[in-house]
């Protein structure tokens, strides 16, 4: 099997923000370990390594990538097991202790000594990281003004009721589709700039729906021969006004 990879949180306008709570449902759970220690300490390689022992035993893994360094993990998930970082800035905690979850202490892994004679570049390390996240953060806010201001724009270019129409039909075509509903990041705002799966998601799933904001495009997989409605372009088009002499209001650009 193909193992899967998402984004469990991201930075926002807001802070971090994340949904670590339904990377497995208590229903589904069988084992968490919960690993906590300090940066460095071993925490992504064990998660590495564990995903690719149980990707050779034919285990369907889910990898979840950290939004601050999208080069380490936060969890790894198969079969109703996980590892998961439990600490800052989403730190988890043991919700059935010993009955289905547990901390594994990876800080005993940590050779405090050498840290500690290294304690004079490490305070003003931490905090200029701080003051990064910071002024990533109100750049984020400025950027959600733009963005509101953006979706004004598109509403008064939107009729409503072809909307409300693609909706619907969307609706009726996943409408019995099995499964459950999980929220999680295709892509995220990390330290190293937007990065995102969803390239790899479409190859590796039967159907991914992608219903962008502006309504320009509208993608269905193209792996499983899954296509929208027959009308659901039409639609999609129809939702974007035009002025009299057939220029569009907004977006100024279509295509699909």
């Amino acid at each position: 099997m193909k193992a899967l990879s998402f984004f469990p949180g991201s930075n926002t306008c807001r802070g971090f923000h994340g949904y670590f709570a339904e990377l497995l449902p208590a229903n589904d759970m069988r084992r968490v370990y919960i690993l906590k220690g300090g940066p460095g300490v071993g925490k992504s390689t064990l998660m590495r390594r564990v995903g690719a022992a149980w990707e050779k035993q034919g285990r369907q893994v889910e990898y979840y990538w950290c939004s601050g360094d999208p080069g380490s993990l936060d969890a790894v998930v198969a079969d109703g097991c996980m590892l998961m970082d439990g600490t800052s800035p989403h730190v988890v905690d043991p919700v059935l202790p010993g009955a289905a979850d547990g901390i594994v202490n990876l800080g005993e892994c940590l050779d405090e000594t050498v840290m500690a004679a290294h304690r004079q570049e490490v305070i003003p390390l931490h905090r200029a990281m701080a003051r990064c996240y910071s002024r990533a953060y109100h750049y984020l806010t400025g950027a959600e003004a733009a963005l509101r201001d953006m979706q004004e724009i598109y509403a008064q270019a939107v009729d409503q009721g072809a909307l409300i129409n693609l909706r619907m039909e969307l609706m009726q075509r996943v409408t019995g589709c099995a499964g459950r509903c999980q929220h999680l990041y295709a892509q995220a705002i990390t330290g190293e700039g937007v990065r995102g799966i969803l390239r790899a998601l479409c190859a590796k799933t039967r159907c991914v729906w992608i219903c962008p904001l502006d309504l320009t495009r509208i993608v269905s997989c193209a792996r499983c021969k899954c296509t929208l409605p027959p009308r659901a372009w039409d639609i999609a088009r129809s939702c974007i006004r035009w002025t009299a002499n057939g220029n569009r209001i907004w977006p100024p650009t279509a295509g699909r």
